[in-house]
């Protein structure tokens, strides 16, 4: 019922191409612009039949990107209810440009004021004396209703006459034949029953049509609906039909997946990437996956989503080209594509190719830089954990007497000592 609602509210209007000698042509209301001096028209439309149905279609929203053309016009009528009452317009439209237009009337047309003069010849004054008792004619109104007298009771019988039958005028009794206006009152009516039964027997036709048309609307939504249940039954009978194994190995997909992020070795990755070039659906599970990370700016999305796809222990290994031969190319992966349709999609002001590019690279290129301060901030704060063991211990007599110092201390100490060297120059050699 909602579509028969919606088709009724639709209004049509009559309108002129102004740089085109064409015949007038219907539009929606909808479709008129910049104050009704332009209007959307489907030029891509090829028949008449097809260009009805874009009229009385209420999904059908015109876009310049469609195909639709935005034509100058001028507005003839509009605001007209149904379709068939727009096209009888236009087409009175062809001949004549006295069609009537929303909020106005039609003009009345006022009599002729005539005048006497004197000493007009005789011809004049028959003229006059014609047109004289034409509008005496016209300006007749039409006699009462006549209501005859009741009859006399049964005791006035005799030759006595009553009183009220006495005091009355011959003038009062007025024949049937004299009553003028009671001898048409049934032709009256019969025109007005004919004029009111065409009335409503165009709106009962203009009901119609548009229950005819949602009719068409919903067989052609019905037809669309009824293919779209036949492809998801028939996926799932091949999906039911299909063995266990390949069931079980889909499903898996997707944990897998979320196991494997972020990827803390090459092996790791490349799995990740084999699973995006063969499965549609772990491509949705990592977009959705993507589209989660958050950031002020472009670079902070592109920073986050790096971090969640791998580490810096991976990435050390990579490089966005990969020209090195120490280094692999991270071009090439599946990853890539991915962020960009991810930002794509959110519309970010500064997502371009040349952009996401330069911001991954360098991403790539500063993971020596953070691995080295993680290396060193948790050998720091090893060191800071051991010492302070220690003051504790070199405070507290019950565990240990002044000036004895714990060798078990020492032996640690010792082993951090060793490993910042290590990792100093594993550092410099980075």
């Amino acid at each position: 019922m909602s579509l028969i609602f919606q088709d009724i509210m639709i209004t049509f209007a009559i309108v002129l191409f102004t740089e085109e000698e064409d015949s007038p042509a219907v539009v929606r209301d909808d479709w008129l612009r910049v104050n009704d001096t332009k209007s959307f028209w489907p030029s891509f439309a090829r028949s008449k039949c097809q260009i009805e149905k874009l009229l009385t279609d209420v999904n059908i929203f015109p876009r310049e990107e469609d195909g639709w053309e935005l034509c100058p016009v001028r507005v003839l009528c509009k605001g007209i209810d149904d379709l068939i009452t727009a096209k009888a317009s236009a087409k009175t439209a062809e001949f004549t440009s006295d069609i009537e237009l929303s909020g106005r009337s039609k003009r009345i047309i006022k009599p002729v004021q005539r005048y006497n003069f004197d000493g007009s010849s005789e011809d004049d004054e028959a003229s006059n004396s014609i047109n004289n008792r034409k509008r005496q004619k016209k300006q007749e109104k039409p006699a009462l209703p006549f209501h005859p007298l009741p009859q006399a009771p049964a005791i006035y019988a005799s030759s006595r006459v009553p009183v009220d039958l006495v005091k009355q005028s011959p003038s009062d009794f007025i024949s049937p034949s004299k009553a003028s206006p009671t001898l048409n009152t049934n032709e009256n009516n019969n025109f007005n029953s004919t004029h009111d039964q065409r009335t409503s027997d165009d709106a009962i036709l203009r009901k119609l049509h548009y229950i005819q048309t949602s009719v068409d609307s919903l067989a052609r939504m019905v037809e669309v609906l009824s293919k779209k249940v036949d492809s998801i039954s028939g996926f799932i009978i091949s999906v039911a039909e299909a063995p266990k194994d390949l069931s079980a190995g889909v499903s898996s997909n997707p944990l897998a997946l979320e196991e494997l992020l972020p990827c803390r070795d090459n092996d790791s990755l490349v799995k990740v990437n084999d699973q995006l070039i063969d499965s549609n659906e772990a491509r949705v599970k990592l977009v959705r996956i993507l589209s989660n990370v958050g950031g002020k700016t472009t670079k902070d999305k592109l920073f986050g989503m790096m971090k969640r796809i791998m580490n810096d222990d991976v990435a050390i290994l990579y490089s966005f080209k990969g020209q090195s031969h120490s280094k692999k190319s991270f071009e090439d992966l599946k990853f890539l594509k991915l962020m960009t349709k991810v930002l794509q999609d959110q519309k970010a002001p500064d997502a371009t190719d040349v952009y996401i590019k330069d911001v991954v690279a360098d991403w790539l290129i500063q993971a020596k830089t953070r691995r080295s301060r993680k290396l060193s901030r948790a050998l720091k704060k090893t060191e800071n954990v051991i010492q302070g063991d220690e003051n504790a211990h070199s405070q507290n007599p019950v565990d240990c007497n002044p000036g004895i110092q714990n060798p078990q201390n020492e032996e640690i100490l010792s082993a951090v000592h060793s490993g910042l060297d290590i990792a100093s120059v594993m550092l410099t050699s980075l």
